[in-house]
């Protein structure tokens, strides 16, 4: 069901320039414009909502530990084969397979001769 807005002749305008600059209809970019609005507004509210926790010493702990304690689970029972807080790129699965748990191969970077090697197969 289509619907209409009142807007004023400059704002009109300027969204005509701009949907045809962008290549698009006017609908699409009012569309695209009010959703972004939509999320930027979602943001500032979760900032305010941040900033009242900090300002509040014993709020803002029982959040850092409710961290902390969300950070400790994201390894459980991953130890020495994840590592993304230690930048290696192991691949769990690999382990789980009985396979080795070097690099999973499409992270392998490979050297002129390797892939040579490879092709000679």
């Amino acid at each position: 069901m289509a619907s209409m807005v009142r807007i004023d002749e400059k704002t009109h305008a300027l969204l005509k320039r701009s949907a045809n600059k962008e290549g698009v209809s006017m609908q699409d970019l009012f569309k695209k414009a009010l959703e972004e609005y939509r999320r930027h507004r979602i943001l500032e509210q979760a900032n305010a909502a941040y900033a009242a926790v900090r300002e509040n010493a014993e709020e803002y702990q029982t959040w850092r530990d409710g961290q902390a304690v969300l950070e400790s689970t994201a390894m459980d029972g991953l130890e020495g084969e994840v590592g993304i807080r230690k930048g290696t790129t192991r691949c769990p699965l690999a382990r789980k397979a009985g396979k080795s748990s070097r690099a999973h191969p499409a992270k392998r970077r490979r050297t002129d001769a390797q892939a040579g090697k490879e092709g000679k197969r």
